[in-house]
């Protein structure tokens, strides 16, 4: 079997069919595109804010449907779980690495931050306004996401008016351009597909921008204002 780009797959990968789905636990994708797939961290200091509508068709998934896009390739996935309340730890911890590796934040001035967002996310993860996947090696969480389901006011995009918020892309530097990043964004938008929400927003990095564009997210006209007192 040759693969898409011409080459000889390796002899570990095992040919299967087609998948022209996300599902949580599966992802198909050309071995190359791997370099789209590292950490990169998604925080509200970025300047441009994008957003991806949930509804219908998985926009990457259509554009490989249109073009007549064929998967060589069974990538192998890591186990993704849903983060718990126990979990609160972990996620404080990959909110400060995504901080400090992304150079976002001075870490000597990140234990207040992260305080405060202790305090934030327990509740949310309590009442599952906050989400979290995280992926494992041994007994060490190597990577991992967060969804916030924000309660937004209804307008033109959704009348509904909760709205999805993607936030705490962490991956580990020595997991990075495996698929993690990809695996974890597969899990938040088909969990935000299940509930029907219809708008997903988050803020990117320049380094992370170009895997969130293949899932349809597109820059918004948000503008900032951040005071000092």
């Amino acid at each position: 079997m040759v693969n898409v780009d011409g080459r000889k797959p390796h002899p570990e990968r095992v040919p299967r069919e087609p998948v022209f789905c996300v599902k949580q636990q599966q992802h198909c994708d050309r071995v190359r595109s791997a370099g789209h797939s590292g950490a990169h961290a998604v925080t509200r200091a970025d300047v441009s804010t994008v957003e991806c509508r949930s509804n219908g068709c998985h926009p990457a998934l259509s554009y490989r449907r249109a073009k007549g896009f064929h998967c060589g390739y069974a990538v192998s996935m890591n186990p993704i779980r849903r983060a718990t309340i126990k979990d609160a730890e972990t996620i404080c911890h990959h909110r400060l690495r995504m901080f400090v590796d992304s150079g976002l934040g001075d870490e000597s001035l990140m234990p207040d931050v992260i305080a405060q967002f202790r305090r934030w996310v327990t509740p949310r993860l309590e009442n599952e306004t906050y989400l979290g996947w995280l992926i494992e090696k041994g007994d060490r969480s190597v990577a991992g996401i967060g969804m916030w389901l924000m309660d937004y006011a209804p307008n033109f995009r959704d009348a509904r008016g909760t709205r999805a918020y993607l936030m705490n892309m962490y991956v580990a530097p020595e997991m990075r351009r495996r698929g993690l990043a990809r695996q974890l964004v597969d899990a938040a938008v088909q969990e935000a597909r299940a509930r029907q929400i219809r708008v997903i927003t988050l803020h990117a990095t320049k380094v992370g921008r170009s895997l969130y564009e293949q899932y349809g997210f597109r820059p918004t006209t948000e503008m900032m204002l951040q005071q000092e007192f």
